[in-house]
């Protein structure tokens, strides 16, 4: 063995949390002929910086489901049609399923 004097640079790779503290949709994008929707949901932290992004589909139940008049939703939900509010509902339900599932 020698004795050497070189920099070496290594990459290390942390995870940390961040505590999102509200968020927005980048875009939603719906498609009746497809039976879904694309969006993406972005999370800001306490400053108004953007943290992260998520990219969703929605399809299969959870589009039918978003576009029935389910009494899961608020009073007033249209049929065939969706508020923002409704959309977070449904992406909510998603999460939630995940999670039990991970």
């Amino acid at each position: 063995m020698i004795n050497v004097n070189i920099d070496i640079a290594l990459t290390k790779q942390e995870t940390y949390y961040v505590k999102a503290v509200s968020s927005q949709f980048g875009y939603v994008n719906r498609s009746n002929e497809l039976r879904m929707i694309a969006c993406e949901v972005i999370y800001f932290d306490i400053n108004g910086g953007e943290i992260s992004r998520e990219s969703y589909t929605i399809s299969g139940e959870y589009f039918d489901l978003l576009m029935s008049e389910s009494p899961d939703f608020a009073p007033g939900k249209p049929l065939n049609d969706y508020r923002e509010n409704d959309l977070w509902y449904v992406i909510t339900l998603m999460r939630n399923k995940q999670e039990r599932s991970s």
